[in-house]
């Protein structure tokens, strides 16, 4: 009788393992089957849990979840969670004996996060790993907000808001204010900046954004302007640099006409007329255009240099003015070599 046991238990034993055989060869890989374009795959859970797929904006009145299937399980309960955690699970949102199920009830554009309980005989099993999924959210009436820079000197980044998880958007750019006039420089951007570095310098421009998903387009965005600033150190600088000949007891005042695309300002001092030895006093913040120089020494004349500069370039030095301090006798001599020398006495 125990042998008949034992026969009997080692024929179920192996009648198991041919199920299990025939079960994972008749069973597709979900893994597999659900990475590819419209289902995303993540897990960090162990690998004997089940996995999901969810479909990502794929259907504009649901979203579609598979999962691999184990054996024993009676149906199966299907949970849309607000975030990473099991905490945020809740109930199930829907019971199916097989996948796929169809969840109708995902607000659009909303990205959940899915998982996956095999209902037993007695219980339930664990959660499946998770995947996020979405529907797709519909566009029209919406209007993306767009922003550009202007402080990059090789570029304009346009940026936005994102509209629905898996939007595209085509970039629109204008040297008017006119829609009309607009060509379209980029198409299917998936990210929410684009980096124009066609613009050219010194050029406003105008950008528009539209959204695209498989179902729907958003409407054209309002215009905003974005602006590249000119390459400062292309032969430009400060004009018409003036220092104080005497006029102040306790300072020498440095003045210059305002630099176009210069955000900040440099100021140079030196004894000579040489601007190879001239040491940097002092940085101006635009819209400022003079220093005064209250380190000036008495009984001293100085030469002055202005630089302009911003985020990505600087400018030349330039033309030189002398200035001293009230109370110093001013006198300018030219050598034999052609050099002018300023000295106060």
């Amino acid at each position: 009788m125990h042998n008949y046991v034992s026969q009997l238990f080692s024929t179920f034993i192996t009648l198991i393992s041919l199920v299990s055989v025939v079960f994972a060869a008749l069973v597709p890989d979900w893994r597999q089957q659900f990475s590819g374009s419209g289902y995303g795959y993540y897990t960090y859970e162990e690998d004997h849990k089940m996995t999901v797929a969810a479909s990502d904006g794929l259907y504009a009145d649901k979203v579609e979840v598979y999962w691999s299937g184990v054996w024993g399980a009676i149906s199966y309960a299907v949970y849309r969670c607000s975030d990473m955690s099991t905490d945020s699970c809740g109930g199930p949102v829907g019971n199916a004996t097989i996948a796929p199920f169809y969840d109708t009830g995902a607000i659009p554009g909303i990205p959940y996060y899915y998982r996956v309980k095999a209902v037993l005989s007695v219980t339930y099993g664990e959660f499946s790993s998770f995947d996020v999924g979405h529907r797709a959210a519909d566009l029209s009436g919406i209007k993306p907000s767009v922003q550009a820079s202007d402080d990059n000197s090789d570029k304009i980044v346009v940026s936005w808001n994102n509209v629905d998880v898996v939007a595209s958007y085509d970039i629109f750019r204008s040297d008017t204010i006119i829609f009309d006039d607009a060509v379209e420089i980029a198409s299917d951007v998936s990210a929410n900046t684009y980096s124009d570095t066609s613009a050219s310098s010194g050029v406003i421009y105008s950008y528009w954004v539209k959204a695209r998903n498989l179902f729907s387009e958003s409407d054209i965005s309002d215009g905003t302007t974005g602006y590249r600033p000119r390459d400062l150190a292309l032969g430009l600088s400060p004009q018409n640099v003036v220092a104080s000949d005497g006029e102040y007891p306790d300072k020498v005042l440095v003045s210059w006409d305002s630099l176009v695309d210069a955000t900040e300002y440099k100021v140079f001092r030196s004894v000579s007329g040489d601007p190879d030895t001239a040491k940097e006093i002092a940085i101006v913040d635009e819209p400022a255009t003079s220093y005064d120089d209250i380190k000036a020494a008495h009984g001293t004349v100085y030469n002055y240099w202005v630089k302009g500069s911003n985020i990505g370039s600087e400018s030349t030095f330039s033309s030189s003015d002398d200035g001293f301090i009230e109370g110093c006798d001013f006198y300018v001599i030219k050598a034999k070599n052609g050099n002018v020398v300023s000295f106060c006495l």
